[in-house]
């Protein structure tokens, strides 16, 4: 019984961190939703609004400086905006948002504690390619990887295993002692 309670306890111990930070996190971004809402349903000031012309093909195969969040925000070169309307213009998709300061800002700090965008520090970024060198020096990189190098190993039987002799357990004397 102790031994569950223990358990539990050390599982607890380990996941709170991470749970907890996953709460922060969507409650923080519940209020920054909630108030970036009520400001465009209020209505906003054109001059205040951004105007960004993005291309289809970057929508349609994203890479790191765009990534749709829901179908009213997106990130857009490290800054998050919110959709207040959208016209498709050709092959480019004319928007008007709001900068999100603190959205942006919400989502840089996730990245540092995630060590995507480790900042400009190099002693930082070095540390972290060091430790990603370790971490790949402990298993494998693909299961590609792990099929080649058991490919690689000579099959052996399961009865040579049984035949082969221990060394050292039957080494007797030689000549044998005399009684």
């Amino acid at each position: 019984m102790w031994r569950i309670f223990i358990s539990l306890c050390l599982l607890t111990a380990l996941m709170l961190p991470l749970c907890s930070t996953a709460l922060v996190f969507a409650h923080k971004k519940y209020r920054i939703r909630s108030a970036i809402k009520r400001k465009i349903r209020e209505g906003m000031a054109e001059e205040k609004l951004v105007l960004l012309r993005i291309p289809l093909s970057l929508e349609e195969n994203p890479d790191r400086s765009f990534t749709r969040m829901h179908a009213g925000e997106f990130r857009y070169q490290g800054f998050m905006y919110d959709i207040v309307r959208q016209e498709l213009r050709g092959d480019t998709t004319w928007y008007w948002c709001v900068l999100d300061w603190d959205d942006t800002d919400l989502h840089n700090q996730l990245d540092e504690k995630r060590g995507q965008h480790p900042g400009q520090d190099p002693a930082h970024r070095d540390a972290g390619e060091r430790l990603n060198r370790f971490w790949q020096t402990l298993f494998f990189a693909t299961p590609h990887a792990v099929a080649h190098a058991i490919a690689q190993a000579p099959p052996t039987p399961y009865f040579e295993y049984a035949l082969l002799p221990c060394p050292g357990f039957f080494d007797l004397p030689n000549p044998p002692p005399e009684a």
